[in-house]
């Protein structure tokens, strides 16, 4: 049992850290853009209108959306447990706060932000390796298609 706690609070904080590492990414290039610290805006607003002085819509790159707002709330939520992020968290994808074993019967297990007690040992949010994967691979296609200048 301890083990699969170890498991999955590895898999939920290489999650957090995979999605700090994309803001660090996002932060280098809003700094290099503007020569100038962030200021009290946030990132992710700063970043788009970056974007919107080139002629570019943050939102029309794929997985944006996905990452500015699901992505974010996942990190929060390993940071931080229970609370706002993990609330809203639960409203988008439920699945997240069931442990694997209940994700095939929704019905039986109510899932809520409150559950998220203990995310990096394992407790209340159970992100699985696909769920890291496809943040990966959304990561990926967003700076593809940003770097290539794609739509």
């Amino acid at each position: 049992m301890s083990l699969s706690g170890i498991r999955q609070g590895t898999i939920n904080l290489l999650s957090a850290g995979l999605f700090h590492l994309f803001e660090q990414q996002v932060t280098q290039f809003v700094v290099r853009s503007y020569h100038k610290p962030i200021g009290n805006k946030s990132l992710f607003v700063r970043f788009e209108e970056v974007l919107r002085v080139q002629d570019c819509d943050a939102g029309s790159l794929p997985y944006w959306e996905k990452i500015r707002n699901e992505f974010r709330l996942v990190a929060n939520t390993v940071k931080h447990g229970p609370g706002d992020s993990a609330h809203k968290l639960a409203s988008v994808r439920p699945d997240f706060f069931r442990p694997e074993f209940l994700k095939t019967e929704p019905g039986i297990f109510r899932a809520l932000g409150d559950d998220a007690t203990s995310p990096l040992s394992g407790e209340g949010l159970f992100l699985t390796e696909d769920d890291f994967r496809g943040y990966a691979d959304a990561i990926i296609a967003f700076w593809d298609a940003f770097s290539c200048g794609e739509n």
